[in-house]
C-alpha cells in the first residue's frame, strides 16, 4: 500500500492533479460570483486546504482497497484454505515471462489505472473534452 501512495510516479501526478482541480474549482467559483455581482473574499486558510482532499483520498483508497479485499476473502475462504493455496508455477516459455515483454506488461499494468482515473476526472469532474491527439 505504501508504494502506491508514495511512489515516484504517483506523488507528483497526484499533487499536480490536486493543485489543478483546486485552481479549476476556484476559477469556477470566482466566475460564478462575478456573474452574480459579488466580490470574492479571499480566505487563505480555505485556499490552502482546497487540494488537500484529493491527496488524502489518493493515500486512503489503496489502504481501503486492501482492507476491503481482505474482508471479502475472509468471507469466502477460511484461514486454512488460504494457507493451503499455492501459487501456480509460471510457464518459462510464456511470452510474459520473457524480457522485455514482462517489464512492458508490468509497466502498463502499473500506469493504466492512473491513466483511467485521470481521463475519468477530466471527463466527469472537470466536464471537459479530451484534447485532440496529433502526431
Amino acid at each position: 500500500c505504501g508504494a502506491v501512495t508514495t511512489g515516484p510516479v504517483t506523488v507528483p501526478v497526484l499533487l499536480a492533479l490536486g493543485i489543478g482541480v483546486m485552481k479549476t474549482q476556484r476559477e469556477k467559483k470566482e466566475a460564478a460570483e462575478k456573474l452574480r455581482g459579488k466580490e470574492q473574499v479571499a480566505n487563505a486558510a480555505a485556499d490552502a486546504l482546497e487540494g488537500f482532499g484529493i491527496v488524502t483520498l489518493a493515500s486512503l483508497f489503496p489502504v481501503l482497497a486492501v482492507e476491503l479485499l481482505s474482508i471479502a476473502l475472509k468471507l469466502i475462504y477460511t484461514h486454512e484454505d488460504i494457507i493451503a493455496m499455492e501459487p501456480a508455477d509460471p510457464d518459462p516459455d510464456s511470452l510474459l515471462e520473457q524480457t522485455p515483454y514482462r517489464e512492458v506488461y508490468f509497466a502498463v499494468r502499473a500506469i493504466l489505472p492512473l491513466n483511467v482515473a485521470l481521463v475519468f476526472l477530466v471527463i466527469v469532474v472537470l466536464r471537459k473534452p479530451l484534447p485532440a491527439f496529433t502526431y
